[in-house]
């Protein structure tokens, strides 16, 4: 028997709520179901290195591991970064997946390079505390989770469907949206914000441990 789903966050407007729902509908079960590998898991889980084409060498903290190894991450794989432009230029074929790991390597660099010049001139405060910069990695890793098929490409088209799924108007969405997070989000972002939101990738976090 199916587990009931688990309340979604209170105060949304009635599009997203909405179209939280059928997220909920589409990626709950197997987040539940993840966490819950994870927590009947046997052993430790360590730190992970991942052999980047560019950018060489990516340390993964164990928590990023347990992120990255959740189905909404891995399904990025299957999201090319460049929608079509591997048919005209065959090396343009990175994925979603990848430019993640690249975009979390980058911040680090980010944090240490503002730290280091922080400390080369005498500050006593650093900018970046851990915590920060653990927030900040997370975000990064997180920040294309809600890309769709060929990224860009399918996401122009959703945004001129008349209705969503759930007879959901997309552009009452999407104005609703720039209310809600204060700005003028794409539609790939209006579903990251969401998807993060979920209760299930919340639980996923806790499950996490991050520090």
């Amino acid at each position: 028997m199916p587990l009931p789903y688990l309340p979604l966050p209170a105060g949304l407007p009635e599009a997203l709520g909405g179209t939280t729902a059928d997220l909920q509908r589409l990626f709950g079960p197997p987040l539940r179901e993840y966490s819950q590998q994870v927590r009947d898991r046997q052993w430790p889980l360590e730190a992970k290195v991942v052999n980047d084409s560019v950018w060489k060498t990516v340390r993964l903290d164990p928590w990023e591991v347990i992120v990255l190894d959740s189905p909404v991450m891995q399904r990025l794989r299957n999201i090319r970064q460049l929608g079509l432009a591997h048919l005209v230029f065959p090396g343009a074929g990175y994925s979603r997946f990848e430019h993640s790991i690249g975009a979390l390597h980058q911040s680090q660099r980010m944090v240490e390079s503002m730290n280091r010049n922080a400390r080369a001139a005498h500050r006593t405060i650093i900018p970046v505390r851990p915590s920060d910069e653990i927030l900040l990695r997370l975000a990064a890793l997180l920040h294309d989770i809600g890309h769709g098929f060929m990224s860009h490409v399918s996401e122009r088209a959703m945004t001129s469907i008349v209705r969503l799924p759930g007879e959901i108007p997309a552009r009452q969405m999407l104005k609703e949206a720039r209310a809600y997070f204060g700005t003028r989000p794409a539609l790939a972002e209006v579903l990251a914000g969401l998807i993060v939101r979920l209760p299930e990738f919340v639980e996923l976090l806790r499950v996490a441990d991050i520090p």
